[in-house]
């Protein structure tokens, strides 16, 4: 692993470079002298910045990765075991498909407003709780998906989701906002940050799931492409990356009676 994040700036990610090294992991609870430490971008437990001194081939590198460690240290929190075993950082990354048998998930139990926050989190526009309902329901080859965990269940409704319009949504990620204005001909997003007709127009703004893919990082991600459509002309304005995260209590804990 070459990324790494720090705390109170978890969904950011930093290459193990000298610099970013310096800058963040120079001074307690990440250095101690010794050994320098950070946190693992996707499960947040502590990982160990180890510096390569040599390659297979025996030739000399200053290449710097990090390995996951399960010890708890001070200054960070408590590790977390079931993250750490269900973090795709630990082992090399593959593409969620399909397999044979059942994962141990029953979506009866799911937590429909952690869904629904997850979800609008990762799509970067709000969505309600009965549309995280379809989209769940809509999407139940997910119990066949390789990879999933209760953990990354938002990541893997959106592998096979349909085309979601976004005329009327409100828009929480800037990025996605500002192209919309700047290259939709016939939608704009309004200081509510929802999306509305420039003029009535029979025209739609969706959005649609192109592929799976892997980044140099070793991180899933879906490729999300904005698409104005008019008849039968479709025109990308935008396209943008969902990356896989993991989220807590997605489901309902069953108390016995």
């Amino acid at each position: 692993m070459d990324i790494f994040t720090v705390k109170g700036m978890l969904d950011k990610r930093f290459y193990l470079t000298p610099k970013n090294i310096q800058s963040y992991l120079s001074e307690f609870p990440y250095h101690d002298g010794e050994k320098i430490f950070a946190i693992c971008p996707y499960c947040h437990n502590p990982i160990q910045i180890v510096l390569a001194t040599r390659t297979n081939q025996g030739k000399a590198t200053g290449r710097y990765y990090a390995k996951h460690i399960k010890q708890n240290l001070d200054g960070f929190p408590a590790v977390n075991d079931s993250k750490y075993h269900h973090c795709l950082l630990r082992k090399k990354s593959k593409l969620f498909v399909k397999q044979a048998l059942f994962q141990d998930l029953d979506l009866k139990s799911i937590n429909y407003l952690r869904l629904q926050k997850a979800l609008s989190y990762l799509l970067g526009f709000y969505i309600s709780i009965p549309f995280t309902k379809y989209l769940t329901n809509y999407n139940k080859r997910i119990l066949y998906l390789k990879g999933i965990d209760q953990y990354n269940i938002p990541f893997a409704i959106l592998i096979n989701a349909p085309e979601i319009t976004l005329k009327g949504r409100k828009i929480a990620n800037r990025l996605l906002a500002k192209n919309i204005n700047e290259y939709s001909k016939s939608f704009f997003v309004n200081s509510n940050h929802q999306v509305n007709y420039l003029e009535d127009s029979s025209k739609e703004l969706n959005v649609r799931f192109a592929r799976q893919g892997i980044d140099k990082n070793g991180l899933n991600y879906i490729t999300a492409e904005v698409v104005e459509k008019d008849g039968n002309a479709v025109n990308i304005i935008f396209s943008y990356r969902i990356f896989v995260k993991m989220f807590n209590d997605l489901f309902v804990v069953r108390k016995d009676n």
